[in-house]
């Protein structure tokens, strides 16, 4: 069962989602309405409008592709972070020791997927 704290905090987030559709309809609505009626007259607000969509949608979704800026993205973010400290952890207790172990790691790494017999 879900817990209210995660319960109001994806009503939140549907909230949000749902102020943007609504503003994107209201643009392409609106904007549809004023290119018939006043031509191409009517673009800078176009223009500026679509830069505020744009931002509201970033607020609410995060950079395309990447997830950055949503929820989602902090919490991996926030988990890989967590993951390193653990790996790190697991190593060596020494922070000075840990950058020589993290580099020795990745030389092995190489070593392992190259040969002399590769390079010509």
């Amino acid at each position: 069962m879900h817990s209210e704290e995660d319960i109001e905090k994806a009503k939140k987030i549907v909230k949000k989602k749902k102020g943007f559709y609504s503003h994107l309809q209201a643009y392409i609505v609106v904007n549809t309405v004023f290119l018939f009626v006043a031509g191409f007259s009517w673009r800078y607000t176009i223009l500026f409008w679509g830069i505020g969509l744009a931002s509201h949608y970033y607020s609410v979704f995060g950079m395309p592709g990447t997830g950055q800026g949503s929820n989602d993205w902090e919490s991996k973010e926030l988990e890989r972070e967590l993951k390193k400290m653990d790996k790190n952890k697991r190593y060596t207790s020494k922070p000075s020791d840990r950058v020589d172990l993290d580099e020795k790691l990745d030389l092995k790494e190489i070593e392992r997927r190259y040969n002399d017999n590769d390079f010509v």
